[in-house]
């Protein structure tokens, strides 16, 4: 069994009759801590703003996000950046090393100095033409940066972490948090678990470091408040975040037949039955799927186990994390999704 695993599946729909679940499962070596800490999926965090009259968005992305003015990403930037249709895969890994390594070699770089080697890249193909998962949301974030002129993770703690009360989802390390971030295994031939030391995604959580826009770390706990949020109309626990038709923007499939074989591609079979919205895949085939959830819902995955999915139409919210390389996503997500949406009535 994994060293460490928690799953958080809940209903937020009083009206109907389930009974949450709340459990943790731990092998005979591992000491349980309350509140672990996971690497966390990519989940788009721009469309609250959406809401706040951003008229400025386009003015700026041409008079002050000087590394756009060439049309590379301007041409399909709002759209292409949350649907990783903007061609900046990571596909393109290479031409993105040589541009990159200045800033790897100085070892302290903002997230706009981040962008601006990013768009020297070449990009992986035309935008608006495929799908490619990638680094979109490094764009997305510099792009709120410009908007809410302030850093990302301000703009985080502000319209998200805060109202939701998530106080233990942040990108740096606070008083406590790195002694409660989980260890990272690999997973052997002979099917053992072995610890994975000074991991690189750790490091970027120390607050003397600063990498472009590092990734999150949270808890079952934390994030189920925002996926429960995006299950439940856009409020949570008597907060409003965002409406209810932003989420419905945000979880409606924007890729044609091309991209879509793009996407099911990158992660056959696991998408199948899915397509991709904004920074998120979203059901569109329940039978090609196996899926005995809703059409519409929708979710991600981090690359080390961590999963969630919210399911609209019945107020359902599942978040599942572990750590582990390879995640073996296809067996412990798809059960986990299966049992947690079997126990609706």
């Amino acid at each position: 069994s994994l060293n460490y695993s928690d799953a958080f599946y809940s209903n937020h729909n009083t009206k109907r009759k389930c009974n949450n679940i709340n459990k943790s499962a731990k092998s005979e070596t591992t000491t349980e801590v309350n509140g672990v800490f996971y690497e966390i999926p990519k989940i788009n965090k721009a469309l609250p703003l959406l809401e706040k009259n951003k008229e400025v968005i386009m003015s700026l992305l041409k008079d002050d996000f000087k590394v756009l003015e060439d049309g590379t990403y301007v041409l399909n930037t709002e759209w292409g950046e949350m649907t990783c249709t903007e061609g900046n895969g990571y596909l393109a890994v290479q031409s993105m090393q040589e541009c990159m390594k200045p800033l790897w070699e100085k070892g302290k770089y903002s997230v706009q100095e981040h962008i601006a080697a990013m768009s020297k890249a070449i990009l992986q193909y035309e935008p608006g033409t495929h799908w490619s998962y990638g680094f979109s949301s490094e764009i997305t974030a510099a792009l709120i940066e410009k908007v809410c002129d302030k850093p990302i993770n301000d703009v985080f703690k502000e319209l998200l972490f805060d109202p939701l009360g998530m106080d233990s989802t942040r990108a740096k390390f606070f008083d406590g948090a790195k002694e409660r971030l989980v260890k990272m295994y690999a997973r052997k031939e002979d099917n053992s678990l072995e610890e994975i030391v000074n991991s690189p995604f750790d490091r970027g959580h120390l607050p003397e470091t600063e990498t472009g826009w590092g990734r999150l770390f949270s808890n079952v706990n934390d994030y189920y408040k925002l996926i429960g949020m995006l299950a439940n109309g856009g409020e949570f626990g008597g907060v409003k975040i965002m409406g209810r038709k932003t989420i419905d923007t945000m979880r409606s499939n924007g890729l044609d037949a091309e991209m879509l074989n793009d996407f099911e591609s990158d992660g056959a079979p696991y998408n199948y039955g899915y397509g991709y919205g904004y920074g998120v895949r979203t059901l569109i085939d329940k039978a090609r799927g196996n899926h005995n959830g809703s059409l519409g819902s929708f979710g991600w995955t981090g690359g080390f186990g961590t999963w969630c999915e919210a399911d609209p139409e019945d107020a359902v919210s599942i978040v599942y994390m572990h750590n582990q390389s390879p995640n073996m996503e296809l067996y412990y997500h798809h059960h986990v999704r299966n049992v947690a949406y079997g126990c609706l009535e």
